[in-house]
């Protein structure tokens, strides 16, 4: 996702970069992908640290049989 981001945000015709350069000023495009990558990387280690939580909150079940 960040990375579709980062490339639409890259083209200088889009009108999303237009917007984005309307409300910031100009921007320069190796900025644009350095911060697309790292709101990758800040989801890439949310979806880790969401994925590998057991549920230890008091909704959890001990006794059930979670899935694969």
């Amino acid at each position: 996702m960040a990375v579709f981001v980062g490339v639409v945000l890259a083209d200088p015709t889009s009108r999303s970069r237009d917007l984005l350069t309307a409300v910031l000023g100009e921007i320069d495009t190796a900025v644009i992908v350095a911060l697309s990558a790292v709101a990758g990387v800040v989801l890439g280690v949310a979806t880790y640290l969401l994925a590998r939580d057991t549920g230890s909150g008091a909704d959890t079940d001990d006794d059930a049989v979670r899935p694969a």
